[in-house]
């Protein structure tokens, strides 16, 4: 639910009551610029979720495996903006997993396209949901949301994968190497990359 700051009928500012909850994921289909209608979020939405598949099929080599920076996970920093980023990455990353395992790059295999996607989904959520929390301006907590997850989540199946009885050294190797790169793409990249979105405006 959107609550008016304001008495201007146009141009007024909104929040996003944490209260009044749609399955469970507060205000996720309120998207700032788009008039607040679920057409615009579902648009946007459908271009994150494009171009993350678009960069994923750019770099493929890149986007899957033990060793990876996957540069599409920038846009899992666009919940900080509109919760239709939560629904773009998550759609991306499903596309994405799909893609690779039609193309032969995702190792893991059908388990990436649901616990894959999953860990997204979730690490979009959070995104959201911290996005207030910010040290110096940043929102580190927000950004490190998908570092962990991710490196959790696909460190544990790339493991399974190369490890039947689920060694935990391999598990450590694989969640350093996937959350180095999920580093690269949230921090290195991606908070340079909100503080531009943020001072401009866009």
């Amino acid at each position: 639910v959107l609550k008016n700051k304001s008495d201007a009928s146009f141009g007024s500012r909104y929040i996003i009551d944490p209260f009044s909850v749609d399955v469970n994921i507060s205000g996720i289909w309120h998207f700032q610029s788009c008039n607040h209608t679920k057409q615009c979020c579902l648009a946007a939405a459908g271009l994150i979720g494009a171009a993350y598949l678009a960069l994923c099929a750019a770099f493929p080599a890149l986007s899957f495996g033990q060793i990876q920076v996957r540069f599409a996970e920038v846009f899992t920093l666009l919940p900080l903006f509109t919760p239709a980023g939560i629904w773009g990455v998550t759609i991306g990353c499903a596309l994405s997993n799909i893609y690779g395992l039609a193309l032969g790059t995702n190792i893991i295999g059908i388990w990436d396209i649901f616990l894959g996607t999953g860990a997204t989904f979730v690490a979009a959520v959070l995104t959201y949901k911290f996005r207030d929390i910010q040290f110096r301006g940043l929102p580190i907590l927000s950004a490190l949301m998908p570092v962990l997850l991710n490196a959790l989540v696909v460190g544990g199946e790339l493991t399974m994968v190369m490890s039947p009885t689920f060694d935990l050294r391999i598990f450590w190797l694989n969640f350093g190497s996937v959350g180095l790169g999920e580093f690269i793409a949230c921090f290195v990249i991606g908070l340079p990359l909100y503080r531009y979105l943020q001072s401009s405006g866009l």
